[in-house]
């Protein structure tokens, strides 16, 4: 199947840190326009999805990521700039760079790729509730930091490989998602409290690399949080 997308890049630095405030600050132009924040515009609930538009750094810079269903939105947004907006308190002026089109084509791989990824939020909270029963059961602490007993690897394994078939399912992959073929490659992963929102307090996985056997744009996200900017993975030699 193939994906169309587009990136918009702007000139504006900034950090990790300050990717929910800009997510909030372009939703607020576009809240009719569910994509750009996923929750329905008439209950404000949470829309369950894959998200279409995704804010990032982009080298560096604020930038979005956003599939081809929300190229008018997009257009409306680079003829509103520049323009200054409110991150985290500061003004930040937002100056348009380029935008650009991507074609990508989903495929089953001959060889199976190797993949990295330093931002992953695996779990929710029910995902968290069966990860803490799996540690006691193995007599371990769910707070450790490493985290390299084969049952606990073999969860995320699992866990991970169950996220990207949603994802491919969620773009009309259903045939590569039954095909695809996750391995874990780490022996160790590293995982810390980070703050997500409104001070939730989640844990983040690093040092994740695996062996896929499909491709992956590298623009898009995967797992929870890949609308600001986690879960992006990098293929590797």
């Amino acid at each position: 199947m193939m994906l169309n997308y587009y990136t918009l890049n702007t000139s504006t630095p900034a950090l990790p840190a300050e990717l929910y405030a800009w997510r909030s600050a372009i939703a607020n132009l576009f809240r009719e326009q569910s994509g750009w924040h996923n929750h329905d515009p008439d209950t404000g609930r949470s829309i369950h999805r894959y998200p279409v538009v995704q804010y990032k750094l982009l080298q560096n810079k604020l930038g979005i990521v956003a599939l081809e269903s929300e190229i008018e939105p997009m257009l409306e947004l680079i003829k509103a700039l520049p323009r200054t907006f409110w991150i985290n308190n500061a003004p930040k002026r937002l100056d348009f760079q380029r935008l650009e089109r991507h074609e990508f084509q989903f495929q089953v791989l001959a060889k199976p790729a190797v993949y990295q990824c330093d931002n992953w939020l695996p779990m929710n909270s029910e995902q968290f509730q069966a990860y803490s029963a799996l540690c006691r059961a193995e007599n371990l602490n769910p707070g450790n930091r490493q985290i390299e007993y084969p049952s606990l690897l073999l969860y995320f394994q699992q866990l991970l490989s169950e996220q990207i078939r949603w994802h491919l399912r969620g773009f009309g992959c259903e045939g590569i998602a039954e095909q695809l073929e996750l391995t874990l490659l780490s022996e160790q992963l590293l995982h810390h409290q980070t703050t997500y929102h409104r001070g939730l307090q989640i844990s983040m996985m690093k040092g994740v690399k695996i062996v896929l056997n499909i491709n992956w744009p590298l623009h898009l996200g995967m797992g929870t949080g890949a609308a600001i900017g986690y879960g992006m993975l990098k293929k590797t030699p």
